[in-house]
């Protein structure tokens, strides 16, 4: 008779090693520097950083990077030797069209980035969880929110991704900052609503201050607690939101709130934990 358990990906001493791939110039629209995305770079550095990720951050390289120099980079990383990581993490903020993220000179398929790390090209990974996350728009919609007062914001748009290129590969976690067709906000000056709220609850959970039955939670409970956060955001005004679509600014005046869902597709074949500081549960504060 088959047997039903749960079972645990092991992290061992190296928890595992994080890429993040911010571009912040294109040639198709030299104007545009997606302001406020190195807010996100630097603080998820330092979260990946506090969890004890081996952390390569590539926004200084991403100005000058294009499309041969992105796909051999992938291919240096892939080819890289994970026996003594338990995972890996990639995040790549960028504009796109639904399905290829934006370089310097033109456009990367998406999945071609998921079949570099898969078991049979990565054997290293095999079995261990493998975290895509993509900070971007993945269509031209907007989520609107209906009688809330929203904050005073100067949101941006990214274009993005679809998960529509998540491969059938086992131990796969994808998360989009929002649902398909919709886009995704980013302040100027404060950073993505995304990618802010997941750099905050992984803190607040190394921290222990993550509220619930449990101090511990695997990172699909994490991600939930992430899009419920964004799902809260809104902004709204009679004025023109800034749009930085990857053929140019676009604008349209709309006196309504907007809001953004985020979404996470899993083939994760355990429960994946990150480590977590000892703290005296007397000293916590629980603050989501």
């Amino acid at each position: 008779m088959e047997t039903y358990q749960e079972e645990v990906y092991q992290t061992g001493k190296q928890i595992g090693k994080a890429y993040i791939f911010n571009f912040t110039k294109f040639d198709s629209d030299p104007n545009d520097r997606r302001q406020g995305s190195g807010k996100d770079a630097e603080k998820l550095t330092d979260v990946f950083d506090t969890f004890g990720f081996e952390t390569r951050t590539e926004t200084e390289d991403q100005d000058q990077t294009t499309l041969s120099m992105f796909n051999k980079k992938l291919d240096d990383i892939a080819k890289q030797d994970f026996s003594d990581f338990a995972s890996l993490v990639m995040v790549f903020m960028s504009h796109g069209d639904g399905h290829h993220i934006f370089v310097k000179d033109g456009r990367f398929f998406i999945e071609d980035i998921y079949q570099k790390f898969y078991g049979n090209k990565c054997a290293t990974l095999l079995g261990k969880p493998k975290m895509f996350v993509f900070q971007a728009c993945r269509g031209n919609k907007t989520n609107v929110a209906v009688d809330e007062s929203p904050p005073k914001t100067d949101a941006t748009r990214d274009e993005g991704v679809s998960l529509q290129s998540l491969p059938a590969d086992s131990d796969c976690l994808v998360c989009n900052a929002t649902t398909k067709g919709f886009v995704s906000f980013r302040d100027k000056d404060n950073g993505s609503w995304y990618i802010q709220t997941l750099a905050n609850v992984l803190l607040a959970y190394y921290k222990c201050k993550i509220k619930g039955q449990s101090r511990k939670q695997d990172i699909l409970q994490l991600l939930t607690i992430v899009s419920r956060n964004v799902a809260k955001k809104q902004f709204g005004s009679t004025e023109t939101p800034s749009e930085e679509g990857p053929i140019g600014p676009q604008a349209d005046t709309v006196p309504i709130q907007f809001t953004q869902m985020p979404t996470f597709i899993s083939t994760l074949t355990k429960l994946f934990y990150l480590p977590q500081r000892k703290v005296e549960t007397e000293n916590i504060t629980q603050i989501f």
